[in-house]
């Protein structure tokens, strides 16, 4: 959706390429940033952790591509930064809880890989806030995901009948497993459309 947005405004094909380094960028700065709060006193090690993520062939690869995987990348360091954050908080903040709910709400938005990292920071949540969290704090955790994610979720909804769309490739009816015939047919088109 933002490479259509840039496509929209009229930028240039590149420019979707600099999107994917942008977020590649965000997610070393989230990286260093969590290593940072982790031990404020080695600034050495935070910097040197952005660094040698920064040197991964992998990461300057998806970076350099037209890709989903970067936003993924950068989702999957922000979600890892609120997490430090949250386990090292004696107490949930306004601005912590609201942090929470964006970085949640982008990671259901981002892919499914993000998945994992919302539940584990959900576990953390639990572990740390569960005798301290109200339910006047549901409305910054749950108010951005709604406003930020729901969309999608509900446009699934309607469009599916489902949460997320099937994983079958465009434009071929998805084969429904009936008989032991359509074994080879319905596993043939399970295995194209994880890709």
């Amino acid at each position: 959706l933002l490479s259509a947005g840039l496509l929209r405004l009229g930028a240039a094909p590149v420019a979707l390429r600099f999107l994917s380094i942008v977020l590649g960028v965000i997610a070393i700065a989230c990286v260093g940033l969590t290593v940072h709060h982790l031990a404020p006193r080695k600034p050495w090690l935070a910097v040197g952790t952005a660094a040698a993520m920064a040197l991964l062939p992998g990461l300057q690869f998806v970076s350099a591509s037209i890709t989903d995987d970067s936003l993924a990348a950068a989702v999957g360091a922000l979600l890892l930064l609120v997490t430090t954050h949250v386990a090292m908080a004696p107490a949930p903040s306004r601005r912590l809880l609201l942090a929470v709910g964006c970085s949640v709400a982008v990671g259901l938005l981002a892919k499914e890989t993000a998945l994992p990292l919302v539940i584990v920071l959900a576990g953390v949540i639990t572990w740390r806030w569960r005798h301290r969290l109200g339910l006047r704090d549901a409305v910054p955790i749950g108010g951005p995901i709604v406003v930020i994610a729901g969309w999608w979720y509900v446009r699934n909804l309607v469009s599916f009948h489902r949460p997320l769309p099937p994983l079958t490739p465009l434009g071929v009816p998805p084969n429904k497993l009936r008989t032991a015939a359509q074994l080879r047919a319905f596993l043939t088109q399970s295995l194209h459309g994880l890709f």
